[in-house]
């Protein structure tokens, strides 16, 4: 008893210390209207911090409501009171006291008394200590804080026992709630939830676009009265806009990084920053939801309940349930800065504007300040302008940052240091007003200016500057040598390509050394020779000059010994505006016809990236040896395989007509390719042994090889660009018999998850056979058992390619053959197929009257015919022929010998009862038809 009462009255004592640290900053922030940024703070933090410990006073002076080993623990010298008086202490020492707030009668006096002892005692030294000594108060006052909680949940539990004598059942339930309430998730669990919700991660292009800030430059927004008010929560929302080159996601990185060094010194806030991309090609509301959602749950180390049950089910949520989720994370902070780049680049645009707007109106989000960049488009301003503070990117402003920028490139660039200084001051001035606010204009002449080898050469471009950013980039492709102008129109068609298709997949950039092996892949004398290649990556750089950038990457993993990461370089366009001018009709309908050549149709830009990457691969695959650099053979399948997804999820009645004649053949010839499929022919062995050695083998080869890569409308669509090899194909029963047998490998489970996939290949061979014949084939090689069905799918019958192929229009009561579909499945045995044709109304008792077509070739006898399906049943043999065609023989006759196993494990007796009760139970005689039509029923034998 007597230890919690010293306990108590220390706690006493450690509020009073509080409360003159409390007091000390009042003072300060009543007296200096721009007080430190730490002085706030540390009236925020400290205030909290005596929240906490009157908290823990009222629990200590209740009788029994905090136990001695709470006490002991908290209260130990050395322990977590100690140290946090300590760090408050150390805090109030920083402090000057000398200002009354009750003895200096004016405002003004206060002041002048506030800021001489700031300076007389260099607080700006002491700053940097009183940070460093909240952040220990912080982590104390959290600790404080859990030991509280913990005993508040000990206290619930001990009432709940005590009432479940009354409410035995209910209150269990309230107490199991409790229990999963307080059960925190793991870091690692966290993490891997954080990791899972987001699906577009902007750090590198922040890290990128960082990069391109010059010191000095940026820091006029700051001096604005919107910022200063944004800043200060007076409103909601501020939108910086320019023209295109104006610099504004440079500007953005920078203001980014102010807010992250304010909310530093700010309880409880936090900043988040999200990109959009043209190269991303999507709309970016969505995913711009789930990367903020994922950080501020990083920083808060909370989780909302709704997410991780979105995340156990595998579940994606919707942009509804993000909002609710993002309402609670919001919870955890007092104020969260959202920046956002480049709304124009987010395709579309209305959808992440409406989102915008409910950020900034609704008040689920108020403590949500939103600060965003863009161009001056009218849909965005009309949204914007509503419900934000307004920064233009004034020309007078910005052009003293492009000075800045213009003498530091002149001043530290290799390229400039042999001009004189006058030179290099007449440079700047020019370029400063010639800008007219644009950055991306100054960056662009300065590579102009940079080739040029005479003093002569430099004023006559400077006296003949072109006006726009489209004069700027006509000038610099009409000055690429002729020698080096496909090589590259090669590389902008690659790199538009890969920003537009390939990085929503795989690869999201493009290694330096992907990119040269790619264009050095279609130039036949680097083929032959490369040992002395034309290019390299540096070459590569200098000709394409400031129409690409390089930067550098670091993987995630650290190297087994203690060597450095490996750092690689990665290429991309190097602005937006470059992409638009080159896929423009301005480029295309240029009166330089240097410029013409570059233009880019953005219709035909899909085929020509395509053409470019299949012609490279196929050319390595035949010279390994070429590539260059430490590209793989296996990163350029990748990326082929990026650019073929969105084909797949075009309608063929979307593709031109060049796209058909010029990438069928090649993405055929990628199919084929065995290092592409090396790891599946390991595990299809007999398969594609017996696939090489038939006439029509590399067709169906490839048709295999793309459907089991995810790409079965490709297939289908390539099959019937060979008209011949569709038929042959589609004719010959062991197609279907492949495709049947096809679950047999492991490769089959790399599309088993898409059940669409094989409805499509039924789909493909139904609509060259017709569903009829296509049936007929199926019911001779359908695998089966009791458990379910492992034909085409082999995922249940729901899946079953029979039932497919009936849903596509086969009729179960087909008089076209010599059998009908259901003697055909009875006479097997198949018990599934049986099912599923008296599911889809076939005729229990139906025979065919006439000769019909033969079924010879098609695994079934032509004899008995004339019996109904239930005399088939009791008397007939079960048919386990072998499969035969111009193939020879079907590998290893897999279909009969799953067949046959299954009827040696249950028995044949046991399947045909089965059928047999089936059969009856829809109304099935047991008779033999006769040549006139009539019925024979079966006659008993007499006793």
């Amino acid at each position: 008893m007597a230890e919690v009462l010293a306990f108590g009255a220390s706690v006493v004592a450690f509020i009073q210390l509080a409360d003159r640290v409390v007091s000390l900053a009042k003072g300060y922030l009543d007296a200096l209207r721009d007080a430190p940024a730490a002085i706030r703070a540390i009236f925020v933090q400290v205030s909290a911090l005596r929240a906490v410990l009157e908290s823990l006073a009222f629990l200590t002076r209740s009788q029994g409501q905090l136990p001695l080993d709470i006490v002991q623990h908290l209260g130990a010298p050395g322990g977590v009171i100690d140290l946090c008086r300590g760090a408050v202490a150390d805090l109030a020492d920083l402090i000057p006291e000398d200002v009354d707030s009750d003895s200096i009668t004016t405002k003004k006096k206060k002041r002048v008394q506030a800021t001489e002892l700031m300076t007389r005692l260099a607080w700006p030294f002491k700053e940097e200590r009183a940070r460093k000594k909240l952040d220990e108060i912080d982590r104390y006052s959290r600790s404080i804080t859990l030991a509280l909680s913990t005993q508040t949940i000990s206290i619930c539990y001990t009432e709940l026992d005590r009432l479940t004598v009354f409410h035995s059942q209910e209150m269990q339930n309230v107490k199991q709630t409790v229990e999963k309430i307080s059960r925190s998730l793991s870091a690692n669990d966290r993490r891997a939830i954080c990791t899972w919700v987001q699906s577009t991660d902007p750090s590198s292009l922040h890290e990128r676009t960082m990069s391109l800030h010059e010191d000095h430059t940026g820091a006029w927004v700051l001096q604005t009265p919107e910022w200063e008010a944004w800043l200060a929560g007076h409103a909601r929302c501020l939108w910086i806009h320019g023209i295109p080159g104006s610099g504004k996601s440079v500007l953005a990185s920078f203001l980014i990084r102010q807010l992250e060094n304010y909310c530093v010194l700010q309880y409880r806030h936090a900043p988040v920053y999200y990109y959009c991309y043209f190269g991303n090609n999507q709309d970016e509301s969505t995913h711009l939801l789930k990367w903020v959602i994922s950080q501020l749950c990083r920083r808060s180390e909370n989780v909302p309940p709704q997410l991780v049950h979105l995340h156990d089910q595998d579940r994606s949520p919707g942009k509804s349930q993000l909002l609710s989720i993002l309402e609670v994370v919001l919870r955890s902070f007092d104020k969260v800065f959202l920046s956002i780049d480049a709304l124009d680049e987010s395709k579309p645009q209305q959808p992440l504007l409406d989102l915008i707007k409910t950020l900034v109106t609704d008040a689920r989000f108020r403590n949500l300040q939103l600060f965003a960049t863009s161009r001056e488009h009218l849909d965005i301003e009309e949204v914007m302008t509503a419900i934000s503070l307004l920064v233009p990117m004034d020309h007078k402003l910005v052009q003293k940052d492009i000075r800045t920028y213009v003498r530091s490139v002149l001043n530290t660039s290799r390229d400039f240091k042999r001009w004189s200084p006058t030179l290099r001051d007449h440079v700047e001035q020019v370029l400063a007003i010639g800008a007219k606010g644009m950055f991306r204009w100054a960056f662009c002449q300065l590579d102009i200016l940079r080739r040029l080898t005479t003093v002569h050469q430099i004023y006559a471009a400077l006296d003949n500057l072109p006006q726009t950013l489209d004069q700027t980039y006509e000038r610099i492709l009409s000055n690429i040598p002729p020698n080096h102008m496909h090589i590259v129109r090669k590389v902008l068609v690659v790199l538009c390509g890969h920003a537009s298709v390939g990085s929503k997949y795989q690869f999201k950039n493009l290694e330096l050394d992907q990119l040269l092996a790619i264009v050095l892949g279609t130039e036949e004398d680097c083929m032959h020779h490369p040992d002395d290649p034309l290019y390299d990556t540096e070459m590569l750089r200098d000709i394409c000059g400031c129409l690409i950038k390089v930067g550098f990457w670091e993987p995630d993993w650290d190297p087994p010994d203690e060597s450095p990461r490996p750092r690689g370089t990665y290429v991309f366009l190097a602005h937006y505006t470059v992409v638009e001018f080159l896929l423009s009709s301005r480029s295309s309908s240029s009166a330089i016809s240097e410029v013409v050549f570059f233009g880019i149709s953005s219709t035909e830009l899909a085929r020509e990236y395509g053409t470019v990457i299949l012609e490279a691969t196929a050319a390595y695959y035949k010279h390994p040896e070429a590539l260059p650099g430490t590209t793989h053979f296996d990163t350029l399948t990748q990326l082929v395989l990026d650019f073929l997804h969105p084909l797949e999820a075009k309608r063929s009645t979307e593709w031109t007509v060049r796209e058909i004649s010029d990438l069928t053949p090649l993405i055929w010839e990628f199919a084929n390719d065995g290092d592409f499929n090396c790891g599946i022919n390991s595990e299809c062995g007999p398969f594609t042994w017996w696939l090489w050695g038939s006439p029509r083998g590399e067709t169906l080869y490839a048709f295999l090889m793309l459907v089991i890569h995810g790409f079965p409308r490709l297939a289908a669509m390539h099959v019937n660009a060979r008209r011949s090899s569709l038929l042959d194909l589609g004719a010959d029963q062991n197609a279907v018999m492949l495709l049947n047998d096809f679950n047999m490998t492991r490769p089959y489970h790399v599309v088993q998850s898409d059940k669409n996939k094989f409805a499509d290949l039924t789909s493909t061979i139904s609509h060259t056979l017709g569903p009829m014949k296509l049936l007929i084939l199926l019911l001779g090689s359908h695998r089966h058992s009791k458990k379910g069905c492992n034909g085409i799918g082999g995922m249940g019958c729901d899946q079953c390619s029979i039932r497919t192929v009936l849903l596509l229009g086969a009729d179960p009561n087909c008089l076209q053959y010599s059998k009908t579909p259901l003697q055909l499945a009875v006479e097997r045995s198949d018990i599934l197929a049986t099912e599923l044709l008296l599911r889809f109304n076939a005729d229990p008792n139906r025979v065919p009257t006439e000769d019909r077509v033969q079924l010879g070739g098609y695994a079934f006898t032509e004899d008995r015919r004339q019996w109904s399906p239930l005399r088939l049943c009791r008397e007939a043999p079960c048919v386990l022929n072998t499969i035969n065609s111009a193939f020879g023989p079907h590998p290893r006759d897999l279909c009969s010998r799953i067949h046959k196993r299954a009827c040696e494990q249950r028995g044949p007796g046991s399947l045909r009862q089965e059928i047999e009760q089936l059969l009856i139970k829809h109304g099935a005689r047991d008779f033999e038809m006769s040549a006139d039509g009539t019925e024979i029923p079966l006659v008993e034998p007499p006793g």
